[in-house]
């Protein structure tokens, strides 16, 4: 998990990520409200559809405090390549992204390759 500094004053936030990989890769955003559990916004897309993926989130930036985004990701590789793959999740504000990054790498497996990265919003 990364924790990470929003500013109100900067408006809205929004989430990006971009992929390389030579599979499709399967992309989850959640907003969780700070008692962990509770879910309050939710995307499904892919890098097919939509690399890099951007989405501006309802999330107030001034009452984001403790929120977490979850970023869930699914590589498929029916046969097994042995693909490698790089997933950048960074969260921006006026169009400029807030550090840290979130890197995911690695290498496609036969199957499904699960990943998740995890900001924490102070």
């Amino acid at each position: 998990m990364s924790n990470i500094t929003v500013n109100p004053a900067n408006g809205p936030i929004t989430v990006t990520v971009t992929v390389t990989s030579l599979q499709v890769v399967g992309i989850g955003i959640s907003v969780i409200m700070p008692d962990g559990n509770t879910e309050t916004e939710s995307y499904i897309t892919d890098s097919k559809a939509n690399n890099p993926y951007n989405k501006v989130l309802t999330l107030a930036p001034g009452s984001c405090s403790g929120y977490y985004v979850v970023g869930s990701y699914t590589i498929i590789d029916p046969i097994g390549a042995g693909n490698p793959y790089t997933i950048v999740m960074s969260l921006q504000q006026l169009g400029v992204a807030l550090l840290p990054n979130i890197t995911l790498t690695g290498t496609s497996a036969a199957g499904k390759v699960n990943r998740t990265g995890t900001f924490k919003i102070n």
